[in-house]
């Protein structure tokens, strides 16, 4: 009987582990391109969208997060470099990227008759401008659109956890190098945060513009290396030519898709309408530890042109059948005449 009881807790206790293995913990803080916090326990970050627009002077950047679940308000930091404008990005961006980028549809005629069988072949108040604790200056504060915005620099990563901390944001050591190795290169890091007002938020949250000079195009991901689950990350890059992620800093185990790559007029992507820009789509799912720098992104060789298709079968069939009926409706008449030829055919005399 001991050993009964002892087999059913230890069945109960595999038990108990797989469910854990399956819900996994609960998320009160994910990277994204910026460090996103959900106010709610319940939700988490489940990847970001961005569209790099790049000019060969200037970048602009619309980035929004992606909530898996549901939460009243969330926040985030954004590194991005000094004189960067942050303005509202415009609501349905993505949406309208991705009906742009979807793959094409072709028609598979089929005519082969089917027998059964699957087949499946679907391709808090806030912060004055101003003196802060030692190592870490605030900027200034705007609000834009729904989104409050604190502009931090300074020269210390940990004195910039400890304001974060000190104005509603986790704390996450852990961050620390990251944000030090920004503000080492002359970057601010933006503090927002973004409130429902009255309803939740969930799936893909408004986006934010950010616009500055470079040199190259950028996407600044390397926070994400402290992110706790693995992220999707889908990047358009609009610019004069066909990019690709820089080798240098591509993460060192991921693939990258390409699902599009074609030229656009510019209106397509919020830019000047009658000017043509080569928008490319870079899609991934990365593995948070694999990131281990922002991506930058190079023209290609060539302005090859590529796009996703997406096949659909038409059936055929009934033409098939068709055709074999008439052969054999052919072949029974032309036996019939035989026949009735053949049994009318006069019989010669004998003797």
């Amino acid at each position: 009987m001991q050993g009964r009881r002892h087999g059913v807790r230890l069945l109960l206790t595999l038990l108990v582990l797989a469910m854990l293995q399956v819900v996994g913990p609960a998320a009160s803080y994910a990277c994204a391109c910026g460090a996103m916090i959900p106010s709610d326990e319940s939700a988490r970050s489940a990847g970001e969208l961005g569209l790099v627009q790049w000019d060969g002077k200037t970048e602009t950047l619309d980035l929004s997060m992606v909530v898996q679940g549901e939460t009243k308000d969330a926040a985030w930091i954004m590194p991005a470099p000094k004189g960067t404008r942050v303005t509202l990005g415009s609501d349905g961006l993505f949406d309208r990227l991705t009906d742009l980028t979807k793959p094409r549809v072709e028609k598979r005629y089929n005519y082969w008759p089917s027998f059964g069988g699957d087949d499946d072949r679907s391709g808090d108040g806030a912060p004055r401008a101003g003196g802060a604790p030692g190592g870490v200056t605030v900027e200034g504060h705007s609000t834009v659109g729904p989104f409050d915005v604190t502009t931090l620099s300074g020269t210390d990563g940990s004195a910039v956890t400890t304001w974060l901390t000190a104005h509603g944001y986790p704390a996450r050591p852990d961050l620390v190098p990251a944000m030090q190795a920004y503000l080492d290169q002359g970057w601010r890091l933006y503090a927002v945060k973004l409130t429902s007002r009255g309803s939740t938020l969930r799936g893909t949250l408004s986006p934010l513009r950010l616009s500055f000079a470079a040199t190259k195009p950028v996407y600044p991901i390397r926070l994400s290396h402290h992110a706790r689950y693995r992220q999707s990350v889908v990047v358009y890059v609009a610019a004069p030519h066909r990019m690709e992620l820089d080798p240098v800093t591509a993460p060192r185990s991921t693939t990258t898709d390409v699902p599009f790559a074609r030229w656009v007029d510019g209106a397509a992507v919020g830019g000047r309408g009658g000017e043509r820009v080569f928008l490319t789509k870079l899609r991934q799912s990365v593995d948070p530890q694999d990131i281990q720098a922002d991506y930058t992104f190079r023209s290609t060789a060539a302005d090859t042109q590529q796009q996703d298709v997406r096949y659909v079968d038409v059936d055929r069939s009934w033409v098939t059948w068709s055709v074999g009926v008439l052969v054999l409706l052919a072949a029974l008449i032309g036996w019939l005449v035989w026949g009735v030829r053949r049994s009318s055919r006069p019989v010669g005399n004998v003797g």
